[in-house]
């Protein structure tokens, strides 16, 4: 034997590697990151210069946490190996969770010119373009994927969101509906499907598919598994109580506690809430039973009384199953302190016109970014005859600070108020107000909830409880939508909201 038979007998992987290496892939398939880690070392150990153990060893290490000693073993690997794309691409991985998204785009780049074909880098390539805005450029790639592997369920999803966000909406379902085809697993592509369906008005089948949020959140599907009582599949209770127990944000919870009145006029219910909204809940649902949310879970909501639960995002499911279900029913239920309203109102004075703004949350979805900069609004903010008044959450007097500086507009600030702590002072304060102004967050569902005037801007697309279009919004009849006709652009809905507000001051001075 030459030494070249040599050199060629060793880079054929025996057994006893090619076993390890089947075992770390098993590990890395379901996700046992400890395990797939030590698996690839040992794999390595029987075969050093394997690639394909590198590059499993290096995703583990990434998806397990250990990004920077990830990257300190790719990248020599890659210097070693410079015609392996599977390595380069595990380092385009590995620089991409560590934020270094220039360098991880270059090794992308650099993995399709090794190999044209290589779908995982083309569908990361796509996600750059299409986060940067280039959508089109973002969708051609998703199909040059497609081309490569066709049965990719994530490509499809990616691609169908861009053809969402580009309104063509037909051929985004189709996307999401091929992947889910692909992947019945595949609890992206369900969901994605869901909200699409939920947006357009198809309650029924867009309800069906929101259950699939539990495959997406594994934190709520935790929580629900807590609750001992069988899932409510919509009938009667012959006796008992139902729980409908809380699992997204306060706006979620505002929205969803509006199908309460319907639902206690035919059984009992026990509601768990935020311990925020009790007082709030308890005048607007003295039919309903109160529990505030708490870890552990309260033993009231394991009490052989309550014969069924449902999460509180699920009664749709049963109470609005299509658009004409929303007719003549929800709406405003709330009612706030009138002590704490009236010394709100007392502190801003009738001289002008009270208006709250809300520009800011900590959702911004890349398919939908619903913040707004406090400056952007200055065609609104500069309509006299209007006292600002900040409905805002969090700290943001430095903006406020910058906006009366730079252009003179001020934005008041009630001290008395805090939100975080305490919804009941904010449901006193949004009831004093002549309108509110938001963006999609939780001070226009407390509006809407309370019967107060609110005018929206909404991203196009809007999340899916907006539907497609219109004006009004079937959850709240005191709410007026204005909507983005192109993405990220709000200058026009912005001007449009500007000019109806200055007619409004206009006629409200006559």
């Amino acid at each position: 034997m030459t030494a070249s038979d040599d050199s060629a007998a060793a880079a054929v992987p025996g057994a006893a590697a090619l076993s390890e290496l089947a075992a770390a892939k098993a590990h890395q398939a379901a996700e046992r990151w400890p395990e797939a880690v030590a698996g690839f070392r040992q794999a390595l150990l029987q075969q050093p210069g394997s690639t394909e153990a590198l590059s499993g060893l290096g995703d583990s290490l990434r998806d397990q946490g250990s990004v920077e000693e990830a990257i300190g073993l790719l990248e020599p690997a890659v210097r070693r190996h410079p015609e392996s794309a599977s390595l380069h691409y595990s380092l385009g991985r590995a620089y991409q969770r560590a934020g270094r998204l220039r360098e991880a785009i270059d090794i992308y780049k650099s993995v399709l010119r090794l190999d044209p074909r290589h779908a995982d880098a083309l569908n990361s390539v796509g996600l750059f373009f299409s986060t940067r805005g280039d959508l089109e450029n973002g969708i051609k790639l998703f199909q040059r994927a497609l081309a490569a592997r066709p049965d990719f369920p994530d490509a499809l999803v990616n691609m169908g969101l861009n053809l969402k966000i580009l309104a063509r909406n037909e051929p985004a379902l189709l996307a999401f509906k091929e992947a889910a085809r692909i992947d019945p697993d595949y609890a992206r592509a369900h969901w994605s499907e869901a909200q699409l369906q939920l947006l357009l008005g198809r309650f029924e089948a867009g309800w069906r598919g929101y259950e699939w949020r539990w495959r997406t959140r594994e934190e709520s599907a935790d929580r629900g598994r807590l609750f001992p009582q069988p899932v409510w599949d919509g009938g009667a209770l012959p006796d008992g109580k139902l729980l409908v127990w809380s699992e997204q944000g306060v706006g979620d919870e505002i929205m969803f506690a509006s199908l309460l009145p319907e639902l206690a006029a035919t059984m009992d219910c026990v509601l768990e809430c935020d311990p925020r909204l009790l007082p709030l809940f308890a005048r607007a649902l003295p039919k309903v039973e109160l529990v505030a949310r708490a870890d552990p879970l309260p033993a009231r909501l394991k009490a052989p009384d309550i014969r069924a639960q449902i999460a509180a995002g699920s009664l749709g499911r049963w109470l609005r199953p299509d658009r004409a279900s929303f007719a003549g029913r929800g709406g405003a239920y709330l009612q706030p302190d009138p002590e704490k309203r009236d010394r709100c109102q007392a502190r801003y004075g009738s001289d002008r016109l009270n208006v709250g703004i809300a520009w800011h949350t900590t959702k911004n979805e890349p398919t939908a970014q619903r913040r707004i900069k406090l400056d952007e609004l200055l065609p609104i903010l500069q309509i006299p005859g209007v006292r600002f008044i900040s409905l805002q959450y969090g700290d943001h007097r430095e903006a406020v600070a910058k906006l009366k500086a730079e252009a003179g507009v001020e934005l008041l600030q009630d001290p008395k108020i805090d939100q975080i702590q305490s919804l009941d002072d904010f449901a006193a304060q949004a009831a004093a107000l002549d309108l509110v102004i938001g963006i999609d967050n939780s001070a226009v569902h407390m509006a809407g909830a309370l019967g107060v005037p609110a005018w929206v801007l909404l991203p196009q697309p809007p999340e899916w409880r907006w539907l497609l279009e219109g004006e009004g919004c079937v959850w709240w009849p005191s709410l007026r939508l204005f909507r983005q006709k192109t993405w990220r652009e709000w200058k026009g809905p912005i001007a449009e909201m500007a000019k109806a507000l200055a007619l409004h001051v206009g006629q409200r001075s006559r």
